[in-house]
């Protein structure tokens, strides 16, 4: 099963013997995830535009990846990028967009939907971002926030994003409030919380354990 296109294709997750079965899809467009249950779509990015769908699908030369109605995963490896836009789509709690694999730095900036390092172009409807828990930086939008330290380098943001393993984060424009457990208890928090808040009265409150 290869089809070989110019111009825009959309591969439609939805067809049953794609799902299920193994092919090869070259072309230039969106792998489309439309399923109308709550099945999970797993996107697996290990080369430029190219990856693999639940391990069963693979794809070659697709600048944009969508997901379907489930609680689908973007997972960057080392030397996977995207050019174009991942878009969760709808989700059950969250759609997650992993870069674990990836070296350096990274920034995540809800405002732009953009990661720096130049292996994706953007990013939308996705809530949930996992890091390398060394470097990677999280911008929050510029709504009113209370961020929620969970764990080491993981929590929560009241605007409906989560994070884990992400140990630098900034707040957006509006009022910001970070809500961690105090230095000398379990999961003390992340490296560097740095609150922006131009508008407001930014704070950074503890919050100890019950």
């Amino acid at each position: 099963n290869v089809v070989a296109v110019v111009g825009t294709l959309t591969l439609d997750m939805a067809t049953a013997d794609v799902v299920t079965g193994n092919a090869a899809i070259t072309g230039l467009g969106t792998v489309a995830g439309t399923i109308d249950d709550a099945n999970v779509l797993a996107f697996t990015i290990s080369g430029a535009n190219d990856g693999n769908v639940n391990g069963t699908t693979t794809f070659t030369n697709f600048p944009n990846l969508q997901g379907g109605t489930g609680d689908d995963t973007f997972t960057f490896a080392a030397g996977g990028s995207v050019t174009g836009n991942v878009n969760g789509g709808a989700h059950a709690t969250a759609d997650t967009i992993n870069i674990a694999a990836k070296a350096g730095g990274n920034t995540i900036d809800l405002v732009a939907g953009t990661i720096s390092g130049g292996f994706l172009g953007s990013f939308t409807a996705v809530e949930s971002f996992t890091g390398d828990n060394a470097a990677d930086v999280l911008v929050g939008t510029n709504a009113v926030t209370t961020w929620t330290i969970s764990g080491a380098n993981t929590g929560t943001l009241s605007t409906g994003q989560s994070f884990t393993n992400i140990p630098n984060l900034t707040g957006g424009s509006a009022e910001q409030v970070g809500r961690g457990r105090p230095i000398g208890h379990e999961h003390t928090g992340v490296s560097d919380f740095s609150i922006g808040g131009t508008a407001g009265h930014p704070t950074l409150s503890c919050k100890g354990d019950d």
